[in-house]
């Protein structure tokens, strides 16, 4: 019988998308600030569901290369 801890597997599962509220805390600036970055074009969030979902890999590149 297998024993599943889902609290220690849930831990290591990596983000592939965040909320703007998520974005604006990891780079540390606020949630007008993602959405002015998005309103320019800088960042690309995912439109494919409802909620608008900025994947990390745009927050990755935009802190790679800024302009």
């Amino acid at each position: 019988m297998r024993d599943f801890n889902f609290m220690q597997e849930s831990s290591k599962i990596k983000k592939l998308a965040v909320k703007p509220a998520e974005a604006a805390g990891m780079l540390g600036v606020s949630e007008s600030s993602i959405r002015r970055l998005i309103n320019r074009g800088i960042l690309k969030p995912s439109r494919a569901i409802r909620h608008l979902l900025i994947p990390v890999t745009q927050i990755e590149h935009l802190m790679n290369n800024p302009k």
